[in-house]
């Protein structure tokens, strides 16, 4: 994949097994942590369908998970709220939005797939529940690119930038996942003295934007 490629394709797959082929997306390495992000942002993109509650409580969990993994054992909340999905399955049946969850919540001990197989499995149902998998899969790509950057071209980051403004505006789109305020973000970077083209125009672009969205997860010293 070329760079060019990569900033307009609209095939979440093809992306995630390009930053698999280019060994980013290993289970010990921290971009696990994004990839079950990005696998949560595709839940959250059909959020409205999920009518279970409980749905809605294990994507919370899976998102606060992938920020505490050490936490996380056999039988800890990430296992027990697939268990719970699973019942669910069970007595309801495997629709796509049940998948979309279920995969999100997947340990990297519990199957044999990689990571990016099972984020692509992820966008896969969520793009089918959501009744327009061809637009969906568009908005996927986006997410892609929000939580992975571009990795063609590593941004370097100035701390300078990372003022009690800035911080307070990004923590408050990450924990809240309220990315209203990113726009915002760009104003307060460029207040102290960013200049960074890649990272202010993503600030201020259309979106969409998820937890583990790129520029964020910079001025927050997140891996």
């Amino acid at each position: 994949m070329t760079e060019e490629e990569w900033r307009t394709s609209s095939d979440p797959t093809q992306m995630l097994a390009y930053l698999d082929q280019s060994g980013l997306l290993q289970p010990n390495l921290p971009n696990w942590r994004k990839v079950r992000l990005f696998s949560c942002g595709c839940c959250r993109s059909i959020w409205h369908l999920l009518l279970d509650e409980r749905l809605c409580k294990a994507i919370a969990i899976a998102e606060a998970h992938a920020d505490a993994p050490a936490r996380e054992g056999r039988g800890r909340p990430l296992e027990r709220a697939r268990r719970r999905i699973e019942r669910i399955a069970s007595s309801q049946g495997v629709t796509f939005v049940i998948a979309a969850v279920r995969e999100a919540l997947c340990l990297p001990w519990y199957t044999w797939r990689g990571p990016a197989a099972l984020a692509a499995r992820t966008a896969s149902a969520a793009a089918r529940a959501s009744g327009e998998p061809e637009t969906e899969a568009r908005l996927q790509a986006e997410l892609v690119r929000c939580v992975f950057g571009n990795p063609f071209r590593p941004i370097l980051f100035d701390p300078a930038w990372r003022t009690p403004a800035a911080t307070a505006l990004a923590r408050t789109a990450y924990e809240e996942n309220c990315w209203e305020e990113v726009p915002l973000l760009a104003d307060a970077l460029e207040e102290a003295g960013c200049s960074e083209a890649a990272i202010l125009s993503h600030c201020r672009g259309p979106g969409p934007h998820a937890r583990g969205c790129w520029a964020v997860d910079l001025i927050l010293d997140r891996r």
